[in-house]
């Protein structure tokens, strides 16, 4: 038994100690957090509000007091509802956790792609770059009561199952997200494009439309689930918590005016300051090794995430929160990808110079 022990530990050596690392990385974060965001996140009109009302008693998704999507999110309420302690702690609890295997399945993501080295390295700068900026530390462990972190966990565990070609595995974690937040559905394309380039080398519609009724069956599950839950549960019809948010109060939330207002919020906020928010200010300094990738490389990096990247930054449209960059972390897989290969990229490119250099050197 102990010399089982030992080679488990000889084996994965580095990995327990990454993952022990990550766990002390959070629970010193989780420390650390001030217990008056934690008491801001329920005085403040938002998703933590109704995140908390389902927590309490989930069957009130059946009785009009959501509004829409929130309360076709029910996963993480649920699990909150029936787990035998209070209402914060299990939040806190189902979030800590989610956060940790986040860290454990991303390593193991980037493992498909790249060595041990450069797979800590995608963790590291997860952890600094994304994991330690004010906006997610302050909106997804001081404002308790969401259901980010298990939404987050979800998407990596997608974007696993697809890049190991396991697409049971991918039907199961695509369900799951479904009912935790729908914007899982947006890891969809990248399990068609996926599955579709990993048996041929060039597009064709033929081979195209034969890939797609063959891997349609594993999306069902999700897609009939996400019906279903708009079929069954009627949410409330009240739209004041964000019309008012951003000044709107006599405007339809549904209408196409509001819609055309949204837009035009949008294009004033990116004069203002967007560039800067939909790179470096949710990115940090990733989108700089980004750019030491080869054109090839970021060609096969758009056509497998293009769209789904689209689809990320396309719900600024719609979204009514002053903390807009939750909505682009769950983009955190790609981005990171990326930015391993521009530094490993770097790396080649500077070892390659120093090899020159020194039989140069040799040779004078």
């Amino acid at each position: 038994m102990l010399d089982k022990v030992k080679e488990i530990w000889l084996r994965f050596k580095l990995e327990i100690i990454l993952f022990i690392s990550y766990f002390v990385f959070l629970l010193i974060i989780r420390i650390i957090i001030p217990i008056s965001w934690t008491l801001w996140s329920l005085g403040y009109e938002s998703d933590n509000e109704f995140y908390y009302m389902m927590a309490q008693d989930i069957s009130c998704i059946f009785e009009r007091k959501i509004i829409a999507p929130f309360c076709y999110r029910i996963l993480m309420p649920f699990l909150v509802c029936i787990l035998p302690f209070n209402i914060e702690f299990s939040f806190a609890t189902i979030g800590f956790i989610s956060y940790y295997l986040l860290g454990i399945m991303l390593y193991f993501t980037l493992r498909i792609h790249f060595n041990r080295n450069y797979s800590i390295l995608g963790l590291s700068l997860f952890c600094i770059f994304i994991e330690f900026t004010t906006d997610f530390l302050f909106v997804e462990f001081g404002a308790v009561y969401l259901i980010d972190p298990l939404a987050y966990l979800l998407f990596i565990c997608c974007f696993y199952a697809i890049l190991k070609h396991n697409d049971k595995l991918y039907a199961i974690f695509l369900f799951l997200g479904v009912i935790t937040k729908e914007s899982v559905l947006f890891t969809i394309p990248v399990f068609f494009i996926y599955n579709y380039y990993r048996n041929h080398d060039k597009f064709e519609i033929k081979n195209g439309i034969k890939s797609f009724y063959r891997n349609t069956k594993f999306i069902l599950p999700a897609l009939l689930s996400f019906l279903l839950l708009r079929l069954v549960i009627i949410p409330l019809p009240v739209s004041e918590h964000y019309v008012w948010y951003i000044g709107y109060q006599q405007t339809d939330y549904m209408s196409l005016e509001y819609f055309l207002m949204m837009i035009q919020h949008e294009i004033d906020l990116f004069k203002s300051n967007g560039f800067y928010f939909y790179t470096f200010g949710v990115w940090s300094i990733l989108p700089i090794f980004c750019l030491f990738n080869k054109i090839e490389d970021v060609w096969k990096w758009i056509r497998i995430y293009g769209f789904f990247m689209f689809c990320v930054y396309l719900q600024l449209i719609m979204a009514l929160t002053d903390f807009r960059a939750r909505l682009l972390y769950i983009a955190y897989y790609p981005i990171i990808y990326l930015s391993v290969l521009g530094i490993k990229r770097l790396v080649d490119l500077l070892g390659n110079y120093i090899q020159k250099s020194n039989e140069q050197i040799l040779i004078i």
